[in-house]
């Protein structure tokens, strides 16, 4: 009997599913802990089994932590692609060595164990000591473990793994970001032993709209990526289907993991962590459906506007560069009747200095009634300030703008966002409806995806107005309270 199971088991490893190696060798990596089955890890079986064959050569994975993405990308897979093909390389980064270090470790353990020896211990051999982060077989299969922005020591492998390569306490550095995505785009870019087979696998939790992710997804779009999002609740508004199977949940808040993770440990997870790292971690999403800072409850629509205004604004924040990569430069007007402020107009875009002066011109133009126009007093800015004060020409427009005010910022982003979220919360904010201004539906996506979205220009020419009416709303408030004695 004890032979044919292993007889058994030497089949469905040579040619069975991923998803039954795993079962069958969960016992050597968890001893004692039994296998909690769950749809979901099928489904990332059925995916890497994809990436095996070629039918997929680009796959991001986002689940949650604690979910097996690790063991199942780095520990489990390169020892089932090895009982099939032992000359495969592969090459796996973190953002710490230590943690694929860790996962060769226990990939190690599972083909020098007794049990994986009787059953595919003839089809490669492994030295009897490795080194943990670089180790090879007889056939000249490797695993190569490194860390983000290590070196590749000359390696060039069939699979490029990356797991987690960013710190999650490091979600909202600029550096960091921009660390993980220089090392994507450089040491990466050519590690493949053949370009035309080489296939690559990013799992991770969402921490950012610039992280890895986002970078793959807005920016190399041309690899055909598969992305496979499965959050920890449900949504229905971002259901997940890819050519290799979907998520079979229909239900919306219904949990990812029950048996592994009922609701009050979700729960308590949840308010550990916050809106804005829960809807990252836990959601995959990295920013609350609802908002962070600014929640979608608050904005209201304006069907009508006020036939008079106490004071009309523009508010401008400006960039250094006009390209594809720059931040944009973004101009709107706002309107003040009482305590309600009302978004009424917006130009936005990735300008250069020249095109920024014709654009502050332009709006200011378009609302002649504007008591000011606010620059921020950054970036390129101050010189379109220059240029417009001195009457300079461009594009056959000379025209000196007197009501120019120059913004100094002051605190971050975030602490001037926060300075304006009474009056988004006491429901005194309207925006026109998407029928009337269509942008303005990617102005309320950057406003609830702010901190952690890719641009926030909106936001910073949004709180600059707000910030600037207020404080005139309150002086004069406060003006007319000691004239007549209130």
């Amino acid at each position: 009997m004890a032979n044919l199971l292993v007889d058994l088991e030497r089949e469905i490893g040579l040619r069975g599913s991923f998803y039954d190696f795993v079962r069958m060798a969960w016992h050597i990596v968890e001893p004692g802990a039994d296998f909690i089955e769950n749809w979901h890890i099928e489904l990332i079986c059925l995916h890497l089994e994809a990436l095996h064959r070629g039918d997929c050569k680009r796959l991001i994975i986002n689940v949650p932590p604690g979910c097996m993405k690790s063991l199942l990308v780095s520990v489990f897979f390169p020892a089932w692609i090895w009982i099939r093909e032992p000359g495969y390389r592969s090459l796996n980064s973190s953002f710490d060595a230590g943690l694929t270090r860790r996962d060769a470790g226990k990939l190690f353990d599972i083909m020098q164990s007794a049990w994986f020896q009787a059953r595919w211990g003839n089809r490669f051999k492994l030295p009897n000591s490795v080194a943990l982060s670089d180790f090879s077989n007889n056939h000249m299969g490797f695993r190569f473990s490194t860390s983000v922005q290590g070196k590749a020591c000359g390696r060039h492998a069939d699979c490029l793994a990356v797991d987690d390569p960013l710190k999650p306490k490091q979600w909202d550095s600029a550096k960091a970001l921009d660390g993980v995505i220089t090392w994507w785009g450089g040491t990466l870019a050519t590690r493949f032993r053949n370009p035309t087979k080489g296939v690559k696998v990013i799992i991770m939790q969402r921490l950012h709209e610039r992280d890895l992710v986002g970078h793959v997804l807005a920016n190399n779009a041309h690899e055909d990526w598969v992305h496979l999002r499965l959050p920890m609740r449900y949504e229905s508004a971002f259901p997940c289907v890819t050519p290799f199977g979907s998520d079979p949940r229909t239900i919306e808040g219904e949990l990812l993991w029950p048996e592994r993770f009922p609701d009050e440990t979700v729960r308590a997870l949840e308010l550990d962590l916050g809106p804005m790292a829960a809807a990252a971690q836990l959601q995959q999403r990295p920013a609350p459906a609802g908002g962070a800072i600014f929640r979608a409850d608050w904005f209201q629509t304006a069907d009508e506007l006020p036939t008079d205004f106490d004071e009309i604004v523009l508010s401008f924040d400006c960039t250094f560069k006009g390209s594809k990569t720059s931040d944009f430069v973004v101009g709107q007007a706002w309107g003040r009747a009482g305590v309600k402020y009302f978004l009424l107009d917006q130009v936005r875009g990735q300008w250069g200095f020249t095109a920024t002066v014709k654009a502050i011109r332009d709006l200011s133009a378009a609302w002649p009634q504007a008591r000011v126009v606010l620059v921020e007093e950054a970036a390129n800015g101050s010189a379109a300030c220059d240029a417009i004060e001195q009457g300079i020409e461009i594009e056959g427009d000379s025209t000196i703008i007197t009501n120019l005010v120059r913004v100094k910022p002051e605190g971050g982003k975030v602490s001037r966002a926060n300075g304006c979220t009474g009056i988004f919360e006491a429901r005194n904010v309207f925006h026109p409806s998407p029928e009337r201004a269509p942008w303005i539906v990617h102005h309320q996506a950057e406003m609830l995806s702010f901190p952690a979205g890719a641009n926030d220009d909106t936001v910073d020419t949004t709180t600059q107005a707000l910030n600037y009416m207020r404080s005139n709303q309150n002086w004069a408030e406060a003006a007319m309270a000691s004239l007549f004695g209130r």
